[in-house]
């Protein structure tokens, strides 16, 4: 093959190219663009959930930053709720890293609820220390469906919901100061049977208090 002829020349062109990794190049600026593109439709998603709008606020404002002349990359009507459901978990993982990390103490408050549906739900929040130099926070943190509401399905729902978010047996026995119920049968044993605060009693040891507010 002649050094003059075209075939020659493009394969030089060819091989000088290859050397300059255009193509990798290329990809690391599409997946900058992905990414920042991915970063707008995020923040765009959290803004109406902080500012406690519809999920539907969500596609329109997207809509609007497009016709502002900015690239949101992808994305659906169902998107935003995905998104949320993502950056409320992290979050969640954050804090109760944070309670783990300073043995902070915690209180439990549950509250058994059923919807229209006929569905029983567990509604679980924690009251606890993020750091010693700041008062307690309380912090919503679960919702779980039962399959029936006696107390022993709601205790062993109760525990599997804090042993999943880090919160085992010995941590519960050296920090757990207070466990708090509504005033239901189920909680305070009325009827048959024994009450949650009393199977709680039983599976971590007695808390500092055991309250139900009837």
């Amino acid at each position: 093959m002649r050094k003059q002829s075209k075939s020659y020349m493009a394969a030089e062109t060819i091989s000088a190219e290859a050397k300059t990794e255009t193509i990798e190049k290329v990809c690391d600026k599409m997946n900058e663009s992905h990414l920042e593109s991915t970063i707008k439709v995020f923040r765009s998603a959290y803004y109406p959930r902080k500012s406690y709008r519809p999920f539907s606020d969500h596609f329109q404002l997207l809509e609007l930053q497009q016709l502002n002349g900015v690239d949101m990359g992808l994305h659906s009507k169902c998107s935003a709720t995905e998104i949320i459901n993502h950056v409320a978990d992290k979050m969640k993982k954050r804090i109760t890293q944070q309670i783990l990390n300073t043995a902070g103490k915690i209180s439990v408050l549950i509250d058994e609820s059923t919807c229209p549906g006929a569905k029983s739900a567990l509604i679980v929040y924690l009251n606890s220390e993020n750091s010693k130099e700041h008062v307690p926070n309380s912090l919503f943190l679960d919702l779980i469906e039962l399959p029936d509401q006696t107390s022993a399905t709601i205790l062993q729902a109760l525990l599997n919901c804090l042993n999943q978010n880090g919160f085992c047996d010995d941590y519960l026995k050296d920090n757990l100061v207070a466990f708090a119920s509504d005033g239901a049968s189920v909680m305070l044993g009325k009827q048959s049977g024994r009450k949650v605060s009393q199977y709680y009693s039983l599976a971590l040891h007695e808390p500092q208090d055991l309250i139900s507010c009837k």
